[in-house]
């Protein structure tokens, strides 16, 4: 006979599939990984997409559909009806700020303790502790010291690191004023590129990203008083 011909594994002619097996059917998916054909793990994970597939664990960076641009964000997750997506690259602060605007959200803010460990848990997810971590959406640009969030919120919780060698945080001055949040949840003050989280909530129409407002009569997207 012939033997086993050129890139074949038998003399049946069969092929090793991506794992190794001789005539086995395991592909690569658009995740880049090595499965069965019916697996579902890879899809696209965004809520908002048109092509959501709510049993994939892995995101195929396939999304379509959204408000939420695919090839800047990745969607991370949910908590308290708000939904988290993380960066891709780096950018300054400035510019993360305005992206997550554009991507109809604001740059993730951490205002109680709860949010705060949600946050450093999907930080968690992409780096490790003794990376740096990423924007937050707060900033003492207009006073030195006076902290902000880009919502206007309350700026009553705080999570700032210590017990570092250059002393406790905030420490960077009038040099560093915007906030940056570790993958264990601590604060700093920075002035560089970084990863940054986009959040988005709901409108009172239930509307993600929408910009409905409850009007003084308490009615939502009303008129008000006449």
């Amino acid at each position: 006979g012939d033997g086993i011909a050129d890139g074949a594994c038998d003399c049946d002619g069969n092929v090793e599939d991506c794992a190794g097996v001789c005539g086995g059917d395991a592909v690569v998916d658009e995740c880049n990984e090595c499965v069965s054909p019916n697996n579902t793990d890879c899809g696209c994970l965004d809520p908002l997409a048109e092509n959501y597939n709510p049993e994939a664990i892995n995101d195929n960076g396939l999304c379509s559909g959204s408000i939420v641009d695919s090839n800047i964000f990745t969607y991370s997750g949910e908590y308290n009806g708000h939904l988290y997506y993380m960066s891709h690259n780096s950018d300054t602060w400035v510019n993360a700020r305005d992206i997550c605007e554009q991507n109809s959200g604001y740059l993730v803010t951490s205002t109680s303790e709860e949010e705060n460990d949600f946050v450093s848990s999907i930080i968690s997810m992409h780096f490790d502790y003794d990376d740096r971590g990423v924007h937050g959406g707060a900033t003492d640009e207009a006073e030195e010291g006076v902290w902000e969030w880009v919502t206007g919120e309350v700026f009553d919780f705080t999570n700032w690191r210590t017990g570092v060698p250059a002393g406790d945080e905030p420490n960077g001055g009038t040099s560093e004023n915007y906030l940056e949040i570790y993958s264990d949840g601590t604060w700093n003050d920075y002035y560089d590129s970084l990863p940054f989280m986009l959040e988005i909530e709901q409108d009172c129409a239930g509307i993600y990203g929408g910009d409905a407002v409850v009007d003084e009569c308490g009615v939502c997207n009303g008129d008000g008083i006449a």
